[in-house]
């Protein structure tokens, strides 16, 4: 038999007559104890005539649960958790208690325990593939059955804008105010800043496809874009104006009086002067 149970239901002993004709009436019967999972369980019962001569009869039961459980996927599914929505590690967690909706029976309708493989991965996945976990049904035997679903943590909304980026107009200092421009590159034109619901942000321009409005960097103007980067790749931008001017008037060294002999209506020596 498959089940213990089986092997709970007392077998009828045989009618025996002994050698003169007369029927016997059997004790018993004697029932070994349970077997667990695998091994026989017997009943015993003992004849015996009127002159003392007995005889026994064993009925056995060979036990074998050798039979895994059967799972019902019908209600199995994966599961996709929004990064940053609600609680996402007591979603998760509820989604494994489930055993990803999937249920299981067994032959012998004993307890079924389960257990899963999740790695305790809570990052953030970017793309559409899923973990997966192994969903595993043991009965009282030790057979087991498993099914596979996945989860996926997803971040699908861009970072938000906190700051926007200012604009900054600098003194031309003849050489293309460098270190000034990436300094306000460097602080996010002074200063972007953003946030994320789920991951770190990584800030980008595009400075380095622009030109100034006069195309040097001389004086002029660059509307720079700044970008920040979340780490599934969702973006949000804020942009701002580095524009170098030229608005201090020469510097004029003064020159020195002089003084000359009049030495007549001289055209050329006027020209001097």
């Amino acid at each position: 038999v498959d089940c213990l149970a089986d092997a709970q239901v007392q077998p009828t002993p045989p009618a025996q007559n002994d050698a003169c004709g007369n029927p016997i009436t059997p004790s018993g019967p004697v029932v070994s104890a349970d077997p667990v999972c695998q091994g026989v369980k017997t009943y015993t019962w003992t004849y015996t005539d009127c002159e003392g001569n007995s005889h026994d009869w064993v009925y056995t039961y060979t036990l074998n649960d050798d039979v895994d459980p059967i799972i019902d996927n019908t209600n199995k599914d994966n599961i996709e958790i929004e990064c940053g929505i609600g609680d996402t590690q007591a979603a998760l967690d509820a989604w494994l208690d489930s055993n990803a909706g999937a249920t299981a029976s067994d032959n012998c309708s004993g307890n079924i325990t389960w257990s899963n493989d999740y790695g305790q991965n809570t990052d953030v996945i970017c793309g559409d593939n899923g973990i997966p976990v192994t969903f595993r049904a043991t009965d009282a035997c030790g057979n087991f059955s498993e099914t596979t679903a996945t989860y996926l943590i997803k971040d699908t909304e861009d970072p938000i804008i906190t700051n926007n980026a200012s604009d900054q107009t600098v003194q031309c200092d003849g050489a293309g105010n460098i270190d000034q421009f990436n300094a306000w590159l460097d602080n996010i034109g002074n200063t972007g800043t953003a946030t994320d619901n789920c991951s770190s942000i990584v800030w980008s321009n595009d400075s380095a496809d622009l030109q100034f409005t006069d195309g040097c960097a001389l004086t002029g103007s660059m509307l720079v874009t700044f970008t920040a980067t979340d780490g599934c790749g969702n973006t949000s931008s804020t942009q701002a104006l580095f524009t170098i001017a030229d608005t201090t008037p020469p510097a004029l060294a003064g020159g020195a009086d002089g003084a000359a002999e009049c030495t007549g209506d001289d055209p050329a020596l006027n020209a001097d002067y």
